[in-house]
């Protein structure tokens, strides 16, 4: 691994964002899949994003998603969706902007982002599309960090 950065544990496997940064630029970003019995490394699933910060999975779609956020200059963020069953990409979502955090909410089925153009944008794990968004003014004062 390059690069670690976020990471989950889902069933009996620990997914490891790669950002592959490396001397001042962002290069191939992986997942890194590991066996959490014997801690030995499965394989990595290549992105085709820039700069995964964040992974999560969902046991209600039985599915690992990467947050990659771009390279900060002309590479927007995208959702990276992961099939753990065979470790391949499944779909690739632009977001549109640079992703700065997260908050999961299993029990609704949503992904909220910030940081994405001064929007709070809305993703929906059930159609994978962002389905509602929230521009933030510099008059709002929304500091979300850390949110469970």
């Amino acid at each position: 691994m390059q690069s670690p950065e976020g990471f989950t544990v889902f069933g009996d496997r620990v997914y490891i964002a790669d950002t592959g940064y490396k001397n001042g630029n962002f290069v191939d970003a992986y997942i890194t899949v590991v066996s959490l019995d014997s801690l030995t490394k499965i394989r990595d699933i290549y992105l085709p994003c820039k700069n995964p910060q964040f992974v999560f999975a969902s046991s209600y779609t039985n599915k690992v998603y990467a947050i990659c956020t771009g390279n900060y200059e002309d590479v927007a963020g995208k959702i990276v969706v992961i099939s753990p069953n065979t470790l391949s990409v499944l779909n690739v979502v632009d977001v549109g902007g640079y992703v700065g955090g997260y908050v999961y909410l299993e029990d609704k089925h949503l992904l909220g982002l910030i940081g994405v153009g001064k929007n709070i944008l809305f993703w929906s794990l059930d159609t994978e599309n962002i389905f509602s968004s929230y521009k933030v003014v510099d008059d709002d004062k929304i500091f979300l960090s850390g949110i469970a």
